[in-house]
């Protein structure tokens, strides 16, 4: 057989392409080593080029094992870069055709060498290689739709070339008749430059495929940044850009391509009304002239939007550039910085700003001589509407409020809500004594005037403490201490009026000061006594019970009366510790009085507040041993202020271990009667109020009749408070009150003083 390529041509030819190949898919894998598809493609053309060698090296009868090394290394490379080559165009690669193909040539390879037949080997080889290659082409020409879709095709017609050429080398294995030398030559010369070209350009389309996807990848971040981006050249000419830039900045279609004039980009875009600034001509210069450093520069650009423009010189020439929209997170950061200096519930200046605001004024005072006055503003009686309305109308009610303090003030003046129902006014402007009285005269006003909540007329009223600088300081917490001292005299003298600051306040807190660490260490040192004013029951005769009044035995020896130290007691908390003390001693000191007759003590709403109070009260009864229906418990209306819920668990749980309880200071407070509808209390106390006119005027009469009326309806006892005189003693007798207490019955007394037969005695003779 005279084969028209001698087996050494072919195994030349085979080791030039492959190497060749193998060195461009080497380079290719370089330069994008995290391309899989570029490592299976080099490593393929690797495994071709070791095929290649081991048959240029081979003898002209190799044995079986050479033949099979030879055929394995290079079906291995024809596997290893399909696999790339599918991955690259997204489809699946069809490993078991591939397998069953090398399969078969290898099978055949190996019988033919068994049998030797030089033209059948390379029959088998060639026919299934290009078999192999043209399945391949195949695969790149079905690509699907996308930015690579052309090399991809172009790599498929390359591949479908080779895979030509191998076929045509199969079938021409048993060409023996030649007309001339001259054909022969030509026939080897044509399939050594197809073969070598195809491969060659096989290398290049895979080169530019990898560049292509790289340049893909990059347009692909360039557009999906938040950020405009363009790159542009020594020229002053567009090199790159992305679409948010063109966004940012209303571009239309192609006003972008690479090679735009910057001066023709910046002239567009003034044309639609976008430059920052006053001057359109002045941006115009700043944006046309080259970065030589780096910068980075806001602008507000005539739209109202917000851009910030980095600029970068690059090495090689020109510079890159950054556009970002920021008018969202300025708005964002204005919002929070309002809401940081801001009262959420009103629009009010915070505590925060008030303060920043009261510092600015000290130091234009220190400047100027311009003097101003604080207001501080707490609305009277605000906890028992938003306790009893709800907390919605209490904010509407706070809301409202605020909105009447900003239409009293200059627009100067600072408004503040410094928490919960408490306000602050910052007066700048004609901040004179006078000036000052009369707008303190015109918020109280305003804020007494009635509010309309859902329907419910409801009225507060304000208390006003004024500092003003520089009589009253020259700091800002001295100031606000001051102001503070006047609007706690603005509420001792009655609440609903204003008070200016003088030093006189300072020596008042001072006293209060020192009697609150007297009555701190006298609880602890138990310098505290009761005693006891008899409770006289109209239809039998005969005293009842007897409520435990507290005094205080101060280490200056003065005994001082509980109107001078419970408040300040409820304030601190020391109320707690004094309410459990009176309520053991009552306890201890009623185990010995007759049976039948009852002690009462009086709670305070603090103590209700802490959750173990029936705790300590089932703890005092089992350790005195006193009786549970012996012991009455007086509370008034305003512990239901606190926490409505709450405070009638307490009241139900107490009334459970057999405790009396009553209403105290019935009357007084808020919605009395709907507190007799919510809990069975044993008794109401009339307060005293109602008895010091009582007889004298009717509206006094006709209330404590009515009183008396509904507690009899409702199977509970009254005990009138501040009975004084038989007049009134035979009034509230007629008007069927079952029981009286007050200096007409007697004066309180300590126990060791008690007597209930000479009570019960004196009291029989007196009212007969």
């Amino acid at each position: 057989m005279h084969d028209f390529l001698d087996y050494r041509t072919l195994a030349f030819v085979f080791v030039l392409k492959s190497v060749l190949q193998a060195f461009a898919l080497l380079y290719v894998w370089y330069i994008d080593r995290q391309y899989p598809p570029a490592r299976k493609w080099a490593i393929g053309a690797l495994f071709f080029s070791c095929a290649a060698l081991l048959a240029l090296v081979s003898p002209d009868t190799p044995s079986a094992t050479l033949i099979f090394g030879r055929n394995a290394f290079a079906y291995a490379g024809l596997f290893i870069f399909g696999a790339g080559l599918c991955q690259a165009c997204s489809l699946s690669f069809p490993w078991r055709f591939f397998t069953a193909l090398i399969v078969v040539g290898l099978s055949g390879e190996m019988w033919f060498a068994v049998h030797p037949s030089l033209a059948a080997r390379i029959v088998v080889f060639s026919t299934t290689f290009g078999i192999g290659e043209f399945l391949l082409a195949v695969c790149a020409l079905r690509t699907p739709a996308g930015p690579l879709r052309g090399t991809l095709r172009i790599i498929g017609i390359l591949l479908m070339t080779e895979a030509g050429a191998a076929l045509f080398r199969g079938v021409s294995a048993f060409q023996t008749n030649y007309t001339s030398i001259f054909e022969r030559t030509t026939a080897q010369t044509v399939f050594i430059l197809v073969s070598i070209s195809a491969s060659f350009l096989l290398a290049l389309a895979l080169a530019i495929l990898t560049g292509q996807r790289m340049t893909v990848l990059l347009a692909a971040v360039l557009d999906n940044l938040d950020h405009g981006v363009a790159m542009f050249g020594d020229d002053k000419r567009l090199v790159i850009s992305n679409n948010r830039y063109a966004e940012l900045y209303g571009a239309r279609p192609g006003e972008l391509r690479p090679g735009t004039a910057l001066a023709t980009i910046i002239a567009r875009r003034i044309a639609r009304g976008i430059f920052a600034g006053n001057s359109p001509h002045r941006y115009f210069q700043d944006r046309t002239t080259p970065a030589l450093e780096p910068s980075t520069e806001l602008h507000h650009l005539s739209d109202g939007r917000s851009i910030v423009t980095s600029r970068r010189p690059l090495q090689f020439g020109g510079w890159l550039t950054t556009h970002a929209d920021v008018t969202a997170v300025q708005q964002i950061e204005a919002q929070v910085a309002y809401l940081a200096h801001h009262d959420s519930l009103t629009g009010l200046a915070n505590r925060q700003l008030f303060g920043d605001r009261l510092e600015e004024a000290l130091a234009r005072l220190r400047q100027t001589g311009e003097g101003f006055a604080i207001l501080l503003i707490d609305l009277d009686r605000f906890k028992a509407i938003n306790d009893t309305l709800g907390h919605p109308s209490g904010d509407a009610l706070l809301a409202r409020a605020a909105q009447r303090l900003r239409d009293c003030v200059a627009d100067k003046d600072v408004v503040a809500r410094l928490g919960g129902d408490e306000f602050a006014i910052l007066q700048m402007c004609d901040a004179r004594q006078d000036t000052t009285s009369r707008l303190a005269v015109r918020l109280l006003d305003e804020i007494g005037s009635a509010y309309d909540l859902d329907g419910q007329r409801v009225i507060v009223g304000a208390s006003i403490g004024i500092a003003r600088a520089p009589d009253n300081g020259m700091d800002a917490d001295q100031l606000m201490r001051n102001a503070d001292l006047a609007l706690y005299r603005s509420k001792a003298d009655g609440r609903r009026c204003y008070r200016f600051y003088d030093q006189d306040m300072d020596a008042e807190v001072r006293a209060r000061h020192s009697l609150e660490i007297a009555l701190r260490n006298s609880i602890m040192c138990d310098d505290f006594l009761l005693e006891y004013q008899p409770v006289f029951n109209v239809e039998r005769g005969q005293v009842c019970a007897a409520e435990a009044l507290v005094r205080w035995r101060h280490p200056s020896g003065t005994v001082i009366a509980p109107t001078k130290f419970i408040s300040i007691a409820e304030e601190t908390g020391l109320i707690v510790p004094l309410g459990e003390w009176i309520l053991r001693k009552a306890c201890s000191d009623a185990v010995a009085w007759p049976k039948g007759h009852k002690v009462s003590v009086n709670l305070s709403p603090a103590q209700f507040a802490h959750g173990n109070f029936c705790q300590i009260v089932e703890s005092v009864l089992r350790e005195t041993q006193l009786p549970p229906a012996q012991l009455e418990l007086e509370v008034t209306e305003s512990i239901f202020l606190h926490s409505n819920e709450a405070s009638l668990s307490m009241l139900h749980r107490l009334k459970g271990l057999g405790v009396s309880i009553a209403l105290d200071d019935f009357g007084t407070g808020y919605s009395s009667l709907n507190y007799l509808t919510k809990f069975p209390f044993d008794r109401i106390k009339i307060d005293k109020s109602f008895i010091d006119d009582f007889g004298r005027r009717k509206e006094n009469s006709s209330i404590v009749s009515a009183i008396i009326y509904v507690a009899r309806s409702l199977a509970m006892a009254t005990t009138v408070e501040g009975v004084e005189t038989v007049e009134q003693f035979e009034l509230l007798r007629i008007a069927g009150c079952t029981e009286m207490q007050g200096y007409f019955f007697g004066q309180p007394q300590p126990v060791s003083a008690l007597n209930f037969a000479d009570w019960e005695r004196t009291l029989s003779k007196r009212v007969a």
